[in-house]
């Protein structure tokens, strides 16, 4: 895992876009919108950029830096490193849902 800092404001993934990361929070916060809205907060501990990576598909909601906090600071796991030690997950997500 590469450790990734970002400044407040700061887009990280953009809503309908590829998407080639798994990112979890080491400190900070950020802002997760779709349609403009925001949706949700995320703080350390947290993630995203999983759903992308592991169904395929473009990403579904915008993940910005959030404004005021302290730096953003990231794990981010590319998509070769996330299919080689977490994608095997996929096929335990696909049986229970």
């Amino acid at each position: 895992l590469e450790e990734v800092t970002f400044k407040a404001g700061d887009v990280i993934l953009e809503e309908d876009k590829e998407n080639n990361s798994f990112y979890i929070i080491k400190s900070g916060s950020v802002k997760v919108i779709r349609d403009r809205v925001e949706i949700a907060v995320l703080t350390e501990g947290q993630y995203f950029g999983e759903c992308a990576l592991l169904k395929g598909e473009l990403t579904n909601a915008s993940v910005h830096a959030s404004e005021g906090s302290a730096p953003l600071t990231v794990y981010v796991c590319n998509r070769d490193t996330f299919d080689k030690y977490l994608g095997p997950l996929q096929v335990l997500l696909d049986e229970v849902v």
